[in-house]
Protein backbone atom coordinates (compact mmCIF):
# COMPACT_ATOMS: atom_id res chain seq x y z
CA UNK A 1 0.00 0.00 0.00
CA UNK A 2 3.18 2.41 1.07
CA UNK A 3 4.55 1.66 -2.54
CA UNK A 4 1.40 2.34 -4.40
CA UNK A 5 0.52 5.11 -2.77
CA UNK A 6 4.09 6.84 -3.57
CA UNK A 7 3.51 5.57 -7.72
CA UNK A 8 0.02 7.45 -7.40
CA UNK A 9 2.11 10.40 -5.92
CA UNK A 10 4.19 10.61 -8.21
CA UNK A 11 2.27 10.09 -11.45
CA UNK A 12 2.53 12.50 -14.12
CA UNK A 13 -0.61 11.01 -16.16
CA UNK A 14 -3.46 9.96 -13.89
CA UNK A 15 -7.53 10.59 -13.54
CA UNK A 16 -7.64 11.38 -9.51
CA UNK A 17 -11.15 13.35 -9.94
CA UNK A 18 -13.08 9.49 -9.03
CA UNK A 19 -11.11 8.41 -6.13
CA UNK A 20 -13.41 8.18 -2.58
CA UNK A 21 -11.88 10.35 0.34
CA UNK A 22 -10.06 7.86 1.87
CA UNK A 23 -7.96 6.68 -1.37
CA UNK A 24 -7.21 10.29 -2.32
CA UNK A 25 -6.07 10.72 1.39
CA UNK A 26 -3.68 8.22 1.22
CA UNK A 27 -2.36 9.70 -1.69
CA UNK A 28 -2.25 13.10 -0.90
CA UNK A 29 -0.64 12.08 3.19
CA UNK A 30 2.67 10.13 0.69
CA UNK A 31 2.55 13.28 -1.45
CA UNK A 32 2.78 15.79 1.02
CA UNK A 33 5.29 13.67 3.41
CA UNK A 34 7.83 13.01 0.97
CA UNK A 35 7.64 15.58 -1.18
CA UNK A 36 6.21 14.45 -4.63
CA UNK A 37 4.20 16.74 -6.34
CA UNK A 38 2.97 15.11 -9.75
CA UNK A 39 1.17 17.45 -11.40
CA UNK A 40 -2.04 15.37 -11.32
CA UNK A 41 -2.44 15.01 -7.71
CA UNK A 42 -1.45 18.66 -6.94
CA UNK A 43 -4.62 20.03 -9.76
CA UNK A 44 -6.71 17.13 -8.11
CA UNK A 45 -5.70 18.64 -4.28
CA UNK A 46 -6.28 22.20 -5.44
CA UNK A 47 -9.80 21.53 -7.26
CA UNK A 48 -10.73 19.51 -4.27
CA UNK A 49 -9.60 22.68 -2.18
CA UNK A 50 -11.89 24.95 -3.98
CA UNK A 51 -15.03 22.68 -3.81
CA UNK A 52 -14.33 22.53 -0.11
CA UNK A 53 -13.51 19.07 0.02
CA UNK A 54 -10.62 18.97 1.74
CA UNK A 55 -9.84 18.16 5.33
CA UNK A 56 -8.45 20.53 8.21
CA UNK A 57 -5.85 17.48 8.47
CA UNK A 58 -5.31 17.62 4.89
CA UNK A 59 -4.75 21.19 4.61
CA UNK A 60 -2.76 21.05 7.15
CA UNK A 61 -0.76 18.83 5.21
CA UNK A 62 -0.60 20.81 1.86
CA UNK A 63 0.13 23.86 3.69
CA UNK A 64 2.28 23.25 6.59
CA UNK A 65 4.55 19.95 5.21
CA UNK A 66 4.51 19.63 1.48
CA UNK A 67 7.13 21.67 -0.17
CA UNK A 68 9.12 21.68 -3.19
CA UNK A 69 8.54 23.99 -6.54
CA UNK A 70 5.62 21.18 -7.45
CA UNK A 71 3.39 21.68 -4.62
CA UNK A 72 2.60 25.84 -5.11
CA UNK A 73 -0.06 26.19 -7.29
CA UNK A 74 -1.78 23.31 -4.83
CA UNK A 75 -0.33 25.23 -1.56
CA UNK A 76 -1.64 28.78 -2.90
CA UNK A 77 -5.11 27.01 -4.37
CA UNK A 78 -5.48 25.73 -0.22
CA UNK A 79 -4.70 29.01 0.97
CA UNK A 80 -7.10 31.08 -1.21
CA UNK A 81 -9.95 28.31 0.23
CA UNK A 82 -9.23 28.80 3.73
CA UNK A 83 -9.37 32.87 2.86
CA UNK A 84 -12.81 31.69 2.06
CA UNK A 85 -13.60 29.96 4.89
CA UNK A 86 -11.26 32.12 7.28
CA UNK A 87 -12.68 30.01 10.27
CA UNK A 88 -11.03 27.41 8.85
CA UNK A 89 -7.66 28.46 9.31
CA UNK A 90 -8.38 28.19 13.61
CA UNK A 91 -9.09 24.30 12.68
CA UNK A 92 -6.12 24.20 10.39
CA UNK A 93 -3.63 25.51 13.53
CA UNK A 94 -5.28 23.95 16.02
CA UNK A 95 -4.63 20.51 13.89
CA UNK A 96 -0.82 21.27 13.52
CA UNK A 97 -0.40 22.08 17.16
CA UNK A 98 -1.52 18.28 17.95
CA UNK A 99 0.54 16.54 15.30
CA UNK A 100 3.19 18.44 16.69
CA UNK A 101 2.34 17.93 20.18
CA UNK A 102 2.60 21.77 21.22
CA UNK A 103 -0.03 23.88 23.31
CA UNK A 104 -3.07 25.46 21.20
CA UNK A 105 -2.69 28.36 19.30
CA UNK A 106 -2.65 31.44 21.79
CA UNK A 107 -4.72 34.49 20.79
CA UNK A 108 -4.21 38.62 22.60
CA UNK A 109 -7.77 40.36 22.17
CA UNK A 110 -8.79 43.48 22.82
CA UNK A 111 -11.72 45.86 22.41
CA UNK A 112 -11.85 49.22 21.34
CA UNK A 113 -15.25 51.29 21.97
CA UNK A 114 -18.64 50.25 23.50
CA UNK A 115 -22.10 49.21 22.12
CA UNK A 116 -22.42 49.48 18.38
CA UNK A 117 -19.13 50.99 17.95
CA UNK A 118 -16.79 48.20 18.99
CA UNK A 119 -14.17 47.07 17.68
CA UNK A 120 -12.14 43.86 18.07
CA UNK A 121 -8.66 43.04 17.70
CA UNK A 122 -6.87 39.70 17.66
CA UNK A 123 -3.29 38.57 17.41
CA UNK A 124 -2.32 34.96 16.77
CA UNK A 125 0.55 33.17 18.34
CA UNK A 126 1.94 29.86 17.21
CA UNK A 127 3.57 28.50 20.55
CA UNK A 128 6.44 26.51 19.36
CA UNK A 129 8.73 26.69 22.27
CA UNK A 130 12.24 27.11 20.10
CA UNK A 131 10.78 30.17 18.07
CA UNK A 132 7.10 31.38 18.81
CA UNK A 133 5.48 33.27 16.37
CA UNK A 134 3.07 36.31 16.58
CA UNK A 135 0.54 37.00 13.64
CA UNK A 136 -0.36 40.38 12.50
CA UNK A 137 -2.74 42.55 14.23
CA UNK A 138 -6.53 42.11 12.54
CA UNK A 139 -9.77 43.73 13.77
CA UNK A 140 -13.42 42.80 12.96
CA UNK A 141 -16.62 43.66 13.93
CA UNK A 142 -16.94 40.26 16.37
CA UNK A 143 -14.34 38.75 18.72
CA UNK A 144 -14.53 35.80 16.48
CA UNK A 145 -14.31 37.16 13.03
CA UNK A 146 -11.33 38.85 14.29
CA UNK A 147 -9.68 35.84 15.35
CA UNK A 148 -10.63 33.95 11.92
CA UNK A 149 -8.79 36.95 10.64
CA UNK A 150 -5.57 36.72 12.85
CA UNK A 151 -5.34 32.75 12.62
CA UNK A 152 -5.54 33.34 8.80
CA UNK A 153 -2.81 36.00 9.21
CA UNK A 154 -0.52 32.97 11.44
CA UNK A 155 -1.42 30.45 9.02
CA UNK A 156 -0.36 32.34 5.91
CA UNK A 157 2.65 33.10 7.86
CA UNK A 158 3.66 29.53 9.09
CA UNK A 159 3.39 28.63 5.59
CA UNK A 160 5.46 31.18 3.73
CA UNK A 161 2.91 32.36 1.84
CA UNK A 162 1.23 35.89 0.91
CA UNK A 163 -1.18 36.84 3.51
CA UNK A 164 -4.58 37.58 2.59
CA UNK A 165 -5.99 38.31 5.90
CA UNK A 166 -7.94 41.76 6.50
CA UNK A 167 -9.15 43.92 8.76
CA UNK A 168 -12.55 43.83 8.77
CA UNK A 169 -13.62 46.49 11.38
CA UNK A 170 -13.89 49.44 9.29
CA UNK A 171 -16.07 48.41 6.95
CA UNK A 172 -18.10 46.46 9.69
CA UNK A 173 -18.56 48.75 12.25
CA UNK A 174 -18.49 52.14 10.24
CA UNK A 175 -15.28 53.02 12.50
CA UNK A 176 -13.26 56.72 11.30
CA UNK A 177 -10.31 55.53 13.07
CA UNK A 178 -8.71 52.43 14.05
CA UNK A 179 -5.37 52.00 15.75
CA UNK A 180 -2.61 51.02 13.68
CA UNK A 181 -0.29 50.05 16.66
CA UNK A 182 -2.49 47.95 19.15
CA UNK A 183 0.24 46.38 20.95
CA UNK A 184 0.72 49.14 23.73
CA UNK A 185 3.65 51.40 21.31
CA UNK A 186 2.83 55.06 20.21
CA UNK A 187 3.55 55.73 16.84
CA UNK A 188 5.46 58.98 17.84
CA UNK A 189 8.03 58.65 20.19
CA UNK A 190 7.85 55.03 21.15
CA UNK A 191 7.06 55.45 24.85
CA UNK A 192 4.57 52.72 25.92
CA UNK A 193 0.60 53.16 25.91
CA UNK A 194 0.68 53.15 29.72
CA UNK A 195 3.19 55.52 30.45
CA UNK A 196 1.49 58.02 28.40
CA UNK A 197 -1.45 57.69 30.10
CA UNK A 198 0.46 58.00 33.26
CA UNK A 199 1.41 61.42 32.02
CA UNK A 200 -2.09 62.09 31.21
CA UNK A 201 -3.14 61.41 34.39
CA UNK A 202 -0.58 64.12 35.67
CA UNK A 203 -1.77 66.90 33.44
CA UNK A 204 -5.27 65.96 34.30
CA UNK A 205 -6.34 65.64 30.35
CA UNK A 206 -7.68 62.28 32.41
CA UNK A 207 -8.26 61.47 35.36
CA UNK A 208 -9.45 58.55 37.85
CA UNK A 209 -6.85 56.10 36.03
CA UNK A 210 -7.45 52.89 36.88
CA UNK A 211 -6.58 48.71 35.97
CA UNK A 212 -8.76 45.88 36.85
CA UNK A 213 -7.31 42.83 36.19
CA UNK A 214 -9.09 38.86 36.31
CA UNK A 215 -7.80 35.41 35.84
CA UNK A 216 -9.20 32.20 34.41
CA UNK A 217 -8.30 28.93 32.98
CA UNK A 218 -6.31 26.08 34.20
CA UNK A 219 -3.00 26.70 35.76
CA UNK A 220 -0.86 25.70 33.26
CA UNK A 221 -2.36 27.64 30.38
CA UNK A 222 -4.25 31.24 32.03
CA UNK A 223 -5.88 34.07 30.38
CA UNK A 224 -6.28 37.69 32.02
CA UNK A 225 -8.48 40.10 31.17
CA UNK A 226 -7.65 43.54 32.42
CA UNK A 227 -9.92 46.66 31.73
CA UNK A 228 -8.62 49.85 31.73
CA UNK A 229 -10.98 52.68 32.24
CA UNK A 230 -10.50 56.87 33.24
CA UNK A 231 -12.67 60.32 32.58
CA UNK A 232 -12.03 62.24 29.64
CA UNK A 233 -13.89 65.90 29.44
CA UNK A 234 -16.46 64.25 32.12
CA UNK A 235 -16.97 60.89 30.43
CA UNK A 236 -16.17 57.91 31.44
CA UNK A 237 -13.06 55.56 28.93
CA UNK A 238 -12.53 52.21 28.96
CA UNK A 239 -11.23 49.64 27.41
CA UNK A 240 -10.26 45.71 27.43
CA UNK A 241 -8.19 43.07 26.60
CA UNK A 242 -7.18 39.20 26.92
CA UNK A 243 -4.11 38.18 26.68
CA UNK A 244 -1.99 34.57 28.39
CA UNK A 245 -0.13 37.00 30.87
CA UNK A 246 -1.19 40.38 33.04
CA UNK A 247 1.30 42.35 31.14
CA UNK A 248 0.19 42.28 28.15
CA UNK A 249 -3.36 41.92 28.88
CA UNK A 250 -2.44 45.11 30.47
CA UNK A 251 -0.48 46.95 27.55
CA UNK A 252 -3.26 46.02 25.53
CA UNK A 253 -5.76 47.59 27.23
CA UNK A 254 -3.84 50.46 28.22
CA UNK A 255 -3.41 50.51 24.08
CA UNK A 256 -7.29 50.72 23.68
CA UNK A 257 -7.76 53.13 26.44
CA UNK A 258 -5.33 55.53 24.76
CA UNK A 259 -6.95 54.92 21.63
CA UNK A 260 -10.00 55.97 23.04
CA UNK A 261 -8.84 59.36 24.81
CA UNK A 262 -6.66 60.52 21.59
CA UNK A 263 -9.62 59.77 19.54
CA UNK A 264 -11.97 61.68 21.68
CA UNK A 265 -9.44 64.50 22.58
CA UNK A 266 -9.51 64.69 18.29
CA UNK A 267 -13.30 64.73 17.73
CA UNK A 268 -13.16 61.69 16.24
CA UNK A 269 -15.61 58.62 17.15
CA UNK A 270 -13.85 55.48 17.91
Amino acid sequence: AHSAARRGAAAVEADYTGLDAAAFHALLKRGCKEGIAGAPLVAETARRAAAGRLTSLELQMVLLVAGGPGWESGRSACLDAVAAAPETAVSILSVHAQVNALPPVGFTDRTVGQSLNTVFYAQALWPAAERPVEGAWRSAATKKAARHQASLGLLAQLADLPDSSRDLAQAASGATHLPTQPDGVTAEDGRSSISVLNEYQQTRIVTGLTYSTNGEGPAHLPTFTCTAEATHDGKAVRASATASTKAAAKTAAAAGLLERVDAARDGRAS
